[in-house]
Formats: C-alpha cells, structure tokens, sequence
C-alpha cells in the first residue's frame, strides 16, 4: 500500500521506505524488520496489564484510507502495549460511521486488531468523540491523534520511555505538517514538501498564538487527566479544542523528547478540522500581546472572550514584560556608556605611559642621571640629619 507520505522527498524519507517494507507484515501478524535505532531500551515494553500508551484517533474528516494508513504505521510499532482508540459519532458530517471503522481495522493481523477499539458514541463534536475515546482509555499517557496521521515506527516508545523518565509531564515530540490536495480515484496527494510544525522548544507564550501542541505530538499522563478531570471542550463544533492540552502543559509542564516522529496531512483550504491554507514553520513571538490583539479566537458558544485594545494593564503579565524589558534596556545603556569610560581612561593611561617611556629613553634623562642621583642622596641625608639633630 502506497502511502500518501510518500512523496515529494522529506526528512522521513527513511522511514516511509522502513513503513513500505513491513506493511504486508504487520497485516499478516510477524514481526517484520525492525526500525532502526527505534524501541524502548531493553528490546521491548514487556505486556500484561494496562496499557502503556493509549492512542485516541481524532476521525475529523478521516476517509477510509487515512485511517489505514494511520492504523499500518500503528501497527508496526514494536511491543504491544499500545492501545487504539477510535470514537466515532452518528452525526458528524464528513467523518468514518462505525461500519467503515469497523471494516478497516478487520483488515489486520488480530494480534493488532484486538488492540484497536472502535468506541461508538452519540457524540456529534471533536471534542466530545475524544472525551469517549479517553474515557475508555486504559494506558499510563494518552496521546491524542490526527486520523490523517502518519508516525514513525519509534512514535509509541519514545512517549513510553519519556514518560517512564518524566512521569508528571507532558511529553512532547516533534511533528511535521504536509499540504495536501485530491488525487486521482479521492487519494490525496502531497502539494508541498513537509514542514517543522512547531518550534523544537516548547514555549506556552508561542503555544498562545501558534498550536505548538498539535494532534499526534504530545501525550498526557492519565494521572493528570484522572486528578483534574480533564477533558476537551465539547460545545466546539470547528475543530479540536486547544484549551486541553494548554491546561494540561500549563498544570503538568513540557518535556521535549526533540525527536520528529509525526507527520500529519493538511488539506488545503476550507475550514473543516485539520485544514489549513499553507504550511510553515510556526514563529515565536517576540510579543504575543500585540500579537492577540484583534486576533479571532476559536471559543465554544456563550463564551466571552475580551481582546483588551491598546496598552496592557498594569500588574498584567505583558505590562510587566514590557518594564522588565524597559529596565535591561536602561541597563545596556549603562554599561554601554560605562565601556566608554573604561575605554577613554585605557587610552588616557597608554598615552602617559607612551609619553613615560619617551622621556625615559631620550639623550637629557641619560645625561642628567648623576645629577639627579646626587640630588636624591642629599635629600635622603637631609632627611636623616633632621630626624637626629637636636635644636638648642
């Protein structure tokens, strides 16, 4: 099976090749060739008991296809302590019915296929087939994901072994995006060359304006989703809420494993979920204050959201920024104005030494030197007489 990562060239190059070779496989339940320099330490997960890693598939306007491609680059990840969750609704347009998840995933080796759920539910948003897909959840971190998806066959074990070294953060991977168009016979076709998707840094104040934790890229402790009972915001019906995983990095913190093991399709235009005009790398920005100001924000109905105009208020995290940054910049001027003077008594000293040295050298200092020997020994004998005779 072709895959729609294929082609044109990208960084993942290796690893399509990798996907290509085991994908009759992994179909066929053996083990295939493993990927290099993949796995977790120690030649695998171990088994029994929960899960280590749940995946729960965001079907968004997943066709058929995507989700077996999705499921094939699942299905080739090595261990089984993978689990897949994939929610479907009734009545989300666009999106997979149960039927057509269903036949999808008996497509596979059992060995994987008893590992992939198709959870039904009445849901009709992202947001709430998601919350069905956690709910059912069973693994140590859950790790939402893009129906139209591709991953790495390391994708499932570097979260695991992260999270086996962080267990209180959220862990996040690099990801890329590739823009993508209809094909011949619907299959889609890439239209650009994949792209960073986000920064390799994770920063919220970047996060803020530009997802830096998109669908595919990031897992959360299922501790962290049991203590706070969190949960995406279901009354959002255009897309997938951000707000989970803000309020999850900005309770648990970030940990970058700085490894790309995701690429996910972007159809070009429209505005369905998991569309976007062009992709590129996402920027930091150097105010996101200015930045958000007047910028629509994607809010569930009845919310209210209050862009503030103008200057940031005062005690405000941005009014702060600003007067700190005010004060480095009154600092550099100092110390720009301090390198001045240093520079000016530097010159000052090298000139008296120069003219020290001038003196010292030239034909008058060498043919006064006895006389101004004899001076200075009269001196020292004047001084010495004056400190023993005694005055009458």
């Amino acid at each position: 099976m072709a895959h729609t990562a294929g082609a044109p060239p990208t960084p993942l190059d290796a690893f399509l090749g990798w996907l290509e070779a085991v994908t009759v496989a992994s179909r066929d339940g053996s083990a295939g060739p493993a990927p290099s320099g993949g796995g977790s330490s120690g030649g695998g997960w171990g088994g029994g008991g929960p899960f280590a890693i749940s995946a729960v598939v965001d079907v968004g306007a997943t066709a058929a296809g995507d989700l077996e491609a999705l499921l094939t680059c699942l299905a080739a990840q090595p261990g089984n302590d993978l689990e897949v969750l994939v929610p479907v609704g009734s009545g989300r347009a666009g999106g997979l019915d149960a039927a057509s998840a269903d036949d999808v995933v008996a497509g596979f080796a059992p060995s994987f296929a008893g590992r992939v759920a198709v959870v039904r539910s009445a849901a009709t948003t992202p947001g709430a087939l998601l919350n069905a897909g956690i709910d059912r959840a069973t693994g140590s971190v859950v790790a939402p994901i893009d129906g139209r998806a591709c991953v790495t066959g390391e994708w499932a074990s570097r979260f695991v072994d992260a999270h086996r070294s962080h267990p209180s953060r959220v862990i996040r991977a690099g990801g890329y995006q590739r823009l993508v168009g209809p094909g011949p016979r619907g299959a889609p076709v890439a239209m650009t060359r994949a792209v960073a998707e986000a920064a390799s840094v994770f920063s919220l104040a970047a996060h803020v304006v530009v997802d830096q934790l998109p669908l595919g890229c990031y897992a959360v402790p299922a501790a962290l989703l049991s203590r706070y009972a969190l949960r995406f915001d279901e009354r959002i019906s255009d897309g997938v809420d951000r707000g989970f995983a803000t309020a999850a990095a900005m309770l648990a913190g970030v940990y970058d494993t700085g490894e790309v093991t995701c690429v996910r399709q972007c159809v070009a235009g429209g505005n369905a979920a998991g569309t976007i005009e062009a992709p590129g790398p996402a920027p930091t920005p150097a105010d996101p204050w200015g930045l958000l100001s007047g910028v629509p924000v994607l809010v569930a109905p009845d919310d209210v959201i209050a862009m503030l105009e103008g200057p940031a208020p005062a005690g405000s995290a941005a009014a702060l920024d600003a007067e700190l940054i005010a004060q480095v910049s009154r600092l550099q001027a100092q110390a720009v104005a301090l390198g001045d003077d240093l520079e000016r008594a530097t010159a000052e000293r090298d000139e008296a030494r120069g003219a020290y040295r001038e003196i010292a050298d030239s034909e008058l200092w060498r043919v006064t030197g006895p006389a101004r020997r004899a001076l200075g020994a009269l001196a020292t004998a004047r001084a010495g007489t004056r400190g023993r005779v005694r005055r009458p």
